[in-house]
């Protein structure tokens, strides 16, 4: 159960950002745990780097799991610099 509702919150933040990231084959390639780590890691980047209503998250997997751990970093470091190179200003007719 606990597993199905972390699939379901990961799903849902995968959904909302591929909306609005630039980022070709989202989710990326790799093992589930990394691939929910990395959508984890980019809210969290693209709230530290200013973009409004990014949700930051993460989760106990980020002390126990290599793979969460590895994914959240990389996620985090990817969104946190696409929002420092191009500020999201509240929709897509807006990006610079």
């Amino acid at each position: 159960m606990r597993r199905m509702a972390t699939l379901a919150a990961a799903t849902s933040a995968v959904a909302i950002l591929a909306a609005c990231d630039t980022l070709d084959g989202w989710p990326p390639p790799g093992p589930e745990e990394y691939r929910i780590g990395f959508a984890d890691g980019c809210g969290s980047g693209y709230s530290d780097a200013g973009r409004q209503g990014a949700i930051p998250l993460k989760r106990p997997a980020y002390g126990t799991d290599a793979e969460y751990k590895r994914g959240w970093h990389e996620g985090y470091d990817y969104c946190y610099d696409e929002e420092q190179r191009n500020p999201w200003m509240g929709g897509p007719e807006t990006r610079a």
